[in-house]
């Protein structure tokens, strides 16, 4: 059963590749190519390109191509104009290509060396997604290493601060709350966990809500955790109330 953990931040992860449609996919194209952009930007939107395929859905060896495209194009990039800002996000990147391909032991030594550039970054998001693939190299039966993990969770909360990243916090608080329900005396801090979590099951996206259980309201009510009457995005899709 523990092996299935992350289930939730798998399905954060799944969605994060499917909100990134096809606009979004021509507008980091355009920052790649356009001469007059910053070095550092276009770096970087290769590398979110590059993310982009490898969270894609289904295992279409062409997505794995793809990344590595934009992968060897991001390098070609800081080498030409000598910058050494994004060594991080591109280590990231080259970790998931190689995680994709089944070279998990390969994967984590980059994701470890990924993390020494990026930590350099607090609460920069490449750092939280880094931070989340190494927690998905421990095993949670050792307790070690699920404190470990649970440190690791933790520490990439901050990343995904925006409202845009709402869909990760949830599958991240969910985890937490998990693993913390593998040691007796974190009871309480999972129950907090739990609460935190249900907030976002009050989000609505168009005119689809998402169904809270009663139980789980009362638990929301009782942890007195305030969230503002209405959160609107800055495209006007995502909204929050209160279930009363």
């Amino acid at each position: 059963m523990k092996k299935f953990i992350f289930i939730w931040l798998i399905i954060g992860i799944w969605s994060r590749g499917m909100a990134q449609d096809k606009r979004a996919v021509d507008s980091l194209n355009h920052i790649i190519n356009d001469n007059s952009n910053s070095p550092e930007s276009r770096v970087l939107s290769c590398v979110r390109q590059g993310q982009f395929y490898i969270n894609k859905p289904g295992e279409d060896p062409r997505n794995i191509d793809s990344a590595s495209t934009y992968l060897k194009q991001g390098k070609q990039l800081i080498k030409v104009f000598n910058i050494r800002t994004a060594d991080g996000e591109l280590l990231f990147l080259a970790a998931l290509i190689s995680k994709e391909k089944g070279l998990r032991n390969d994967a984590s030594r980059l994701d470890s060396l990924a993390l020494t550039f990026l930590r350099k970054k607090p609460g920069n998001y490449f750092l939280g997604e880094a931070l989340l693939e190494k927690g998905d190299y421990l095993n949670t039966d050792d307790d070690k290493q699920l404190s470990e993990k649970i440190a690791l969770l933790k520490e990439a909360e901050p990343c995904f601060a925006g409202v845009k990243y709402v869909r990760i916090r949830a599958g991240l608080w969910k985890s937490l709350g998990d693993l913390y329900g593998l040691r007796q005396e974190d009871h309480l801090q999972r129950e907090s966990l739990k609460s935190k979590d249900l907030r976002l099951f009050c989000f609505i996206f168009g005119s689809r809500r998402l169904q809270v259980q009663p139980s789980e309201v009362y638990k929301l009510r009782t942890a007195r955790l305030l969230i503002p009457p209405s959160i609107i995005c800055a495209n006007n899709y995502w909204h929050a109330q209160f279930f009363r």
